[in-house]
């Protein structure tokens, strides 16, 4: 009987700490840093130098969700992003470091399948798409700027949730893989206003890249 008993406690844990039921409702928040550095050679004084530009994103990430089936879970959220990012303009004299932001809130759409590791510990691959709006201000090589950005994301990042009990979970990644396009309207003086349009795909998985959050699961029943 008291063996019984025993794998009887074991399974409850397990389904507890270890699944995400079908029907089972979730609240992420979520807070992640992306740092980005390349370098710019150029010629000062017949004097060829390196320059590194830089760019810090910062996103915070509120996300809710249901699980469509045991350990798979369909999430829409929003993504408030904010990013500062360097650059240098040269003369024979110097250079001056140009400084633009940009501010873009956007609307998320994901999926995540949780796959185990062990009893508390998952690893999830979550793929995402956004759509957001924002602006671009600051000082551009072509000179001050402050500009209508819309903007498409889809990413594909691995995220570790380590379950707490069954309520809620503690969650982070390190890195991720992204295709982003930018579509920035240009405001022309006495002319027709400009679209630019700025397309990239990266992937990192680096510790200058990081994303830490919990997760809150509601009506986790294995019946």
């Amino acid at each position: 009987m008291r063996n019984i008993i025993c794998i009887g406690l074991i399974s409850l844990s397990f389904i507890a700490y270890g699944q995400i039921q079908k029907g089972a409702e979730i609240i992420d928040l979520n807070f992640s840093y992306i740092l980005s550095n390349s370098e710019t050679i150029g010629a000062l004084d017949g004097t060829l130098r390196t320059f590194r530009t830089e760019s810090r994103t910062i996103n915070i990430l509120p996300n809710i969700g249901i699980a469509i089936k045991k350990n798979q879970l369909l999430y829409i959220g929003a993504n408030l992003l904010f990013n500062k990012g360097t650059n240098n303009r040269f003369f024979s004299s110097g250079f001056t470091q140009l400084v633009t932001t940009n501010n873009v809130y956007s609307f998320v759409l994901g999926y995540e399948r949780l796959l185990q590791i062990e009893n508390r510990l998952f690893i999830a691959p979550s793929l995402s798409g956004s759509i957001g709006f924002g602006k671009r201000k600051g000082e551009d090589f072509s000179g001050e700027v402050d500009n209508s950005i819309v903007q498409y994301r889809v990413s594909l990042a691995p995220r570790m949730y380590y379950f707490a009990n069954e309520k809620w979970a503690l969650t982070g990644s390190i890195g991720f893989i992204e295709y982003r396009r930018n579509e920035e309207k240009i405001d022309v003086p006495n002319g027709e206003d400009l679209k630019a349009i700025n397309q990239n795909f990266q992937s990192t998985f680096g510790l200058n890249s990081w994303r830490l959050g919990v997760r809150f699961i509601l009506n986790n029943s294995s019946d």
